[in-house]
């Protein structure tokens, strides 16, 4: 069996003060993702996922429990992220040449989001012919 790897960041999102770049950083060292920053802007931030397989984390034991939450990251970011600010989370992986999966969310501070992933080219390529595959095997 081929070995799963992915690869998972953020765009650079502005935080809307302090204390949620604070929230932001408890909540990365809790879920083992990164808080990764620019020098010009101490509220400007983003996120790098630190998992064994490197996509992003999917549930989060509850503190003094055996308790596992489900987990979305890009929800649980909205609500520290600045009005109109919007956080991108992109992630891409393989298995080997097998097949590649690639997908990521944008979301606002209002829990709005669009999502896009690699697949969806294979309804768009529907309409430029019959003959359309999967790029997997």
């Amino acid at each position: 069996m081929a070995d799963y790897h992915a690869k998972a960041r953020s765009n650079y999102f502005l935080l809307r003060d302090e204390a949620a770049r604070s929230a932001l950083a408890d909540f990365a060292a809790a879920t083992g993702m990164e808080v990764i920053t620019t020098d010009d802007n101490p509220l400007r931030a983003g996120l790098v996922s630190n998992s064994p397989d490197g996509s992003w984390p999917s549930s989060i034991a509850v503190e003094g429990s055996d308790e596992v939450i489900d987990l979305e990251v890009p929800a649980h970011v909205s609500q520290w992220l600045a009005e109109g600010s919007v956080a991108i989370f992109m992630e891409v992986s393989a298995e080997n040449l097998r097949y590649f999966i690639g997908y990521t969310v944008a979301i606002n501070s209002r829990g709005e989001e669009r999502t896009v992933s690699l697949s969806d080219i294979y309804e768009q390529a529907g309409a430029l012919g019959a003959d359309v595959t999967q790029a997997a095997y």
